[in-house]
């Protein structure tokens, strides 16, 4: 199992960047190997991803849902993968979001990627262009 964590501070509140990471199927738009996310009810959807080596996709259920605060979910089918995401305002009308993230990779390339940082580096990425979708759409 491979975990990883990260932050980033947003200029904003924690209720705008929540209602960014809240619509997940616009995740494309800020996660690079995202090509698409189906909300399939309130708490489940369906995700496809390119991973460069193969498509992979999975079956995922909201397991915490606190508005404006945090967001759990976790795999129902396919890849193994749960995390969660937490907003917490700070003094100067920013916000911090923190990712926690534990996965299973799958097969040698991905065990070896994992070891080398390559997902490390794809959360930083992730985290990086969710701070710049976050400022232009709130």
């Amino acid at each position: 199992m491979a975990i990883i964590d990260g932050s980033i501070e947003i200029e904003g509140r924690s209720e705008s960047a929540f209602k960014c990471w809240e619509d997940i199927e616009r995740f494309p738009l800020f996660i690079d190997i995202v090509e698409e996310v189906k909300r399939l009810d309130s708490r489940r959807s369906q995700w496809r991803v390119n991973l460069g080596i193969r498509h992979e996709q999975w079956e995922a259920e909201t397991t915490e849902f606190i508005p404006g605060k945090r967001i759990g979910w976790k795999s129902l089918t396919g890849s193994v993968n749960a995390g969660v995401v937490n907003f917490h305002d700070l003094p100067d009308e920013t916000c911090l979001v923190t990712l926690h993230l534990v996965f299973e990779p799958k097969g040698f390339l991905e065990s070896l990627g994992d070891e080398f940082g390559v997902v490390n580096r794809l959360v930083g990425r992730t985290l990086d262009h969710f701070r710049e979708y976050a400022e232009t759409v709130a």
